[in-house]
Order: structure tokens, then C-alpha cells, then sequence
């Protein structure tokens, strides 16, 4: 199987290796290496279509690149915070330095290899010319790439996979445990390569000042609107982050808890104005009158096999690790702000 990407043909890896290795037998391993990655090309290579991502059903290594100081802290993080995932840099003199960022040997195989260890012929890689970015892998990449999906007995054999493995011994023998502390490192020595990453691999290194231009937009819910109170107000600002936007009434599709469905963006003439409405999805069982109020809200942009634009929606309480995660990330790739002041404020972000 082809995987194909460029600008709009957009990969879909996540969604072809987590088919993939669902039909796997249990416990099922991984292994993964990538000379650059940034979020967003995480992303696209580890959730399906509906979020579901397949680092949580199965163990896996990672073998990360430096070069340049093109792979990013916010994707390191990522990687260190998945609990099945062990992350190691690839650092063949074992130190975070300028010099391991200018010099060789550089890491440059993008590959995944996917087994079952209680089922050997379970056996299937994953190798592409695409590094795992925005501008390679993603929902709107710019690189036209190329990418395979080789499967055993089919595509390659025995002796196939006993070279990989030998492969990836060598290449972990050149490699260091990621850590937190390590990460502040690259932090450090990164800020100081006067090298900038080149324009086909920039990602989420570069700034996001428009919502109409990100990826991911969050906001504190309030007290939010209507009997049941799922009607979030939003100013216009974060209303141009939706493309389906209308003067009229306009419809978005919302991914929330596995299941999509249409819901209505309205203008509002409101106390605040302009404003817009976003009528969040209530066909669930937890659904009640408090579900949203005074919650936090993240939408992420996501497009479905033929194309199709939706949101895929998360709730959050306000003291949640994951939104002090996102508000950093407004901070230091977008826009982190607060609508209107005193008491009634909320705050928002987008990257």
C-alpha cells in the first residue's frame, strides 16, 4: 500500500497503523524513528479518525533526531508524557550539545515497524520519505511525500525483518533515554543554533497569529447559554477559526466522545457584541445543565479520508493538566488572551 502526501493530498498514517495493528494479537510492540517531529505531525501519524490514538495499545520505542534543532520541546513532551512510550534521542556523542545539532551522524530513516509478540507472523513497517512535521504529515502538508505500508509475509520476509532489527540495535546503541531534564537542555542549546530549520520542515516553531490560521482553539466555557446550557459564546476573534463560517446561520460538524454530528454557529447581538454562538453537542448520557459550565473548551481542526473538515471537541476541567498544556502552547506557538475583564472574563488561546 502507497501513502501518498502533498498540498491536498493530506497522509493519514494514524489511521492505517491503528487499523493495522488492532487486528494484531496481544502484547503488541512498536518501534519508531524519526530524524525531525513536531506536534502536529505526531498527530497525523498516531490518531485515527477518531482520535483514538495506538500508542495507548501497545508498548513502543522511539528514536528521535536533533539535527538542526528542527524536532521541537512541545513534541518531546508529547512523546515523554504517553506512558507506553519510551522515547530515546538520538545522540551518538550522548550529549545535548550545539556541536550533537551541526554534526554527523545524523538519524534520517522514517520508519515504523509494528509486531505481536505472541503471534510471529504478525509483522508489518511502515517506512516514508516523510518526516514526521506539519509540512510533511499533516492535515495540510506542503512536502509531497511518499510512503509505504509493508506487510509479512507479502512484502518482506524472514531475512527483511532480522536486517531491521539488527538496524535498530545499532542505531539504539547511539542513542540516550529522553528526560525532562534533558529536554531543558535542547531547550537551552536550541535557542542558541543561529541556524534557522529549513522552510520544508518548519512547523509549530512558527507563530500563529490569526484563529482563521490554527489548528487548535481554547476557551473557558462561562456559565455558558440556554435551559440545558449548552451554548458557548464566543467574540468574533475565535469565531474565525471555524471556515464555515456565515453572516447567517452556519453549520459545524463536532467529533465529541467518538460520535460527529452538525451543530449550528450563529451570530448573536449580545451585551458583548459581535458574538457567536457554537451549539455544543448534548446526545450523550452525561449530558446535564453543569457538563459545560465553567469548564474549558479545546476545538482541533481534523478533515475526514475525503477531505471533509470537522472538530473534534475536549472538556476539561480549569485545574487539568491538559489546559495548562494548551495554554502554554498559545503562549509559545499563537495566541493566549482574555475576553472582556473584572469577574466576567474568560480566558482563550489558539496555535
Amino acid at each position: 500500500m502507497l501513502l501518498p502526501s502533498g498540498p491536498g493530498i493530506s497522509p493519514n498514517y494514524g489511521q492505517e497503523i491503528f487499523e493495522t495493528i488492532s487486528e494484531f494479537d496481544q502484547p503488541i510492540n512498536a518501534g519508531v524513528a524519526f530524524p525531525f517531529v513536531t506536534t502536529d505531525g505526531l498527530d497525523n501519524y498516531c490518531y485515527n479518525n477518531s482520535g483514538d490514538d495506538w500508542r495507548e495499545i501497545c508498548d513502543s520505542q522511539w528514536i528521535i533526531g536533533l539535527n538542526q534543532g528542527i524536532t521541537t520541546p512541545n513534541a518531546l513532551e508529547e512523546l515523554l508524557s504517553k506512558s507506553r512510550t519510551d522515547v530515546r534521542l538520538f545522540l551518538p556523542r550522548g550529549e545535548v550539545t550545539e556541536q550533537a545539532l551541526r554534526r554527523g551522524p545524523y538519524l534520517h530513516a522514517k520508519v515504523g515497524g509494528f509486531y505481536s509478540e505472541s503471534t510471529k507472523d504478525q509483522i508489518c513497517l511502515f517506512v516514508t520519505s516523510a518526516n514526521a512535521t506539519g509540512a510533511a504529515m499533516s492535515s495540510h502538508p506542503k512536502n509531497f511525500e511518499m510512503g509505504s505500508k509493508l506487510s509479512y509475509p507479502d512484502r518482506i520476509g524472514a531475512d527483511d525483518i532480522r536486517i531491521f532489527r539488527q538496524w535498530w540495535e545499532e542505531v539504539s546503541s547511539n542513542t540516550v533515554t529522553l528526560t525532562e531534564d534533558l529536554i531543558r537542555d535542547y531547550e537551552s542549546v536550541r535557542s542558541n543554533v543561529p541556524t534557522s530549520p529549513p522552510e520544508a520542515e518548519q512547523s509549530d516553531v512558527q507563530r500563529i497569529t490569526t484563529s482563521s490560521d490554527a489548528k487548535y482553539m481554547w476557551t473557558e466555557t462561562g456559565a455558558m447559554q440556554g435551559q440545558m446550557r449548552y451554548i458557548l459564546e464566543i467574540k468574533e476573534e475565535l469565531a474565525d477559526f471555524f471556515e464555515e463560517k456565515t453572516p447567517s446561520d452556519s453549520y459545524i460538524t463536532i467529533e465529541f466522545r467518538g460520535n460527529r454530528e452538525s451543530r449550528k454557529l450563529t451570530y448573536h447581538e449580545g451585551h458583548y457584541s459581535p458574538q457567536w454562538r457554537v451549539f455544543l453537542p448534548t446526545n450523550f448520557p452525561a449530558h446535564n445543565e453543569d457538563f459545560y459550565r465553567y469548564k474549558v473548551a479545546l476545538f482541533e481542526e481534523r478533515f475526514t479520508d475525503n477531505g471533509s473538515r470537522y472538530y473534534r471537541l475536549q472538556i476539561r476541567n480549569r485545574n487539568h493538566t491538559d489546559v495548562e498544556s494548551w495554554r502554554q502552547q498559545a503562549i509559545q506557538n499563537g495566541v493566549n488572551d482574555e475576553t472582556g475583564g473584572g469577574g466576567d472574563s474568560r480566558e482563550y488561546g489558539y496555535w
